[in-house]
């Protein structure tokens, strides 16, 4: 298994976005909010595809490219470019994802896209362009791309999965069951236990710091995972994090996140 990937810094929420194609009342710019309810939908037919673009401005690093609320089927081709220039040539990043080769990274019950790079890239513009022959429109509610922390240490065995059921069940006075369905979120909790003082400094006070109960932060339980994707949580942390020293050299983190729907 390999060790956990933490997002922190989301650039996409602070990026220019452009498309080739997007209905009026779904525009790209949706793809910075943070709920993935709130999407961008092409008015191109699968056939032509439509691509979504980011600028940061300047060169900026990033370590995974990920889109929530996507209706990509997994007969889709997913192809991801980083560039200096604008009109994407000379590409840092230059993969295109189909077939077997999609798969970790795109999981159709979750409706996530999470795409791990293999090396580190810095550059100005990036573009993720889907083309699914099954579908009329195109469409994803919110794009993460951004550096990864990842401990020295992964995280104790003991991990959990979460879900959070906001539903809602009454029993009449004659017996009947009336539920109320809500919302399923899923969730993750996981505890480091071995943290350097640096990495404690750089990781866990600023998820404290900065994050809080309010900012989503991007988990990334096993990038090595056949399903990755699945295995991703963008949420919420629904309890304040913990640093707890376990010795005079080791501090830990207690992490739960819920996601954010």
């Amino acid at each position: 298994m390999a060790n956990v990937k933490l997002l922190t810094t989301d650039r996409a929420a602070s990026g220019t976005w452009s498309t080739d194609s997007a209905v009026s009342t779904l525009p790209v710019d949706n793809l910075k909010t943070e709920s993935r309810r709130k999407v961008w939908r092409s008015v191109a037919t699968g056939t032509t595809g439509a691509y979504a673009q980011c600028d940061f401005g300047s060169a900026l690093s990033v370590d995974v490219v990920a889109f929530l609320g996507v209706n990509w089927s997994t007969g889709a081709t997913v192809a991801i470019k980083s560039s200096a220039n604008s009109d994407m040539s000379s590409p840092d990043v230059n993969v295109s994802l189909s077939s077997s080769g999609l798969t970790p990274y795109l999981d159709t019950t979750t409706k996530q896209f999470v795409y791990p790079l293999s090396a580190t890239s810095a550059r100005r513009y990036w573009r993720v362009t889907v083309t699914d022959t099954s579908l009329s429109y195109i469409e994803a509610g919110k794009a993460i791309l951004g550096p990864a922390i990842v401990p020295t240490i992964n995280f104790a065995p003991e991990w959990r999965w979460l879900s959070e059921d906001l539903s809602t069940v009454q029993r009449t006075i004659g017996g009947e069951t009336y539920v109320n369905v809500r919302s399923i979120a899923r969730g993750v909790e996981i505890e480091f236990r071995a943290m350097t003082a640096a990495e404690a400094t750089g990781i866990a006070y600023t998820i404290l710091r900065e994050h809080g109960l309010s900012k989503p932060l991007l988990v990334v339980l096993n990038h090595d995972s056949t399903a990755i994707a699945r295995d991703s949580i963008w949420g919420l942390a629904q309890e304040p994090s913990e640093i707890p020293y376990s010795s005079g050299v080791l501090r830990g983190l207690r992490l739960r996140v819920i996601e954010r729907l």
